[in-house]
């Protein structure tokens, strides 16, 4: 009876170590468009890692020099004749994006800071964007 006990409590704890998981995660978007964001957590950046072949563009935030990775960050993707695509807040530092083929724009702002990239996603593959800021103590500095 002891053994059943501890393998009922060694599955409850697992199930409640992937539902904590499973909470770090934002998901959203619309239509064709979705998405997924977090990796603040080693259990979240694990459970990101299983998603990845769901999504075809892969963004990450993080600071300039030694890399820190950031949270916090609005993202917005339009299409090549800026249409909205996708807008979402407070996302990062990691964000799988479902999109159609297409060439898409991607801004992201953090830290009162705007920045943007071009990007085609095609049918066969997937891309990869990283974001950079400076880090807080020098966003200010001139």
């Amino acid at each position: 009876m002891k053994t059943i006990r501890t393998m009922a409590a060694l599955v409850l704890a697992c199930a409640l170590q992937q539902g904590w998981a499973q909470e770090e995660l934002k998901t959203g978007g619309s239509g064709s468009v979705t998405y997924v964001s977090g990796g603040v957590g080693t259990e979240a950046r694990d459970a990101l890692a299983a998603r990845r072949g769901e999504f075809n563009l892969y963004v990450t935030f993080a600071r300039s020099g030694g890399g820190e990775l950031m949270a916090g960050v609005s993202l917005s993707i339009t299409d090549r004749k800026r249409n909205p695509v996708l807008a979402a807040d407070g996302v990062g530092p990691l964000v799988y994006v479902k999109l159609p083929p297409g060439t898409y724009w991607v801004n992201a702002t953090a830290d009162g800071q705007e920045q943007s990239r071009s990007v085609t996603v095609g049918a066969g593959g997937a891309r990869e964007v990283t974001f950079h800021w400076a880090p807080t103590d020098q966003a200010n500095v001139r």
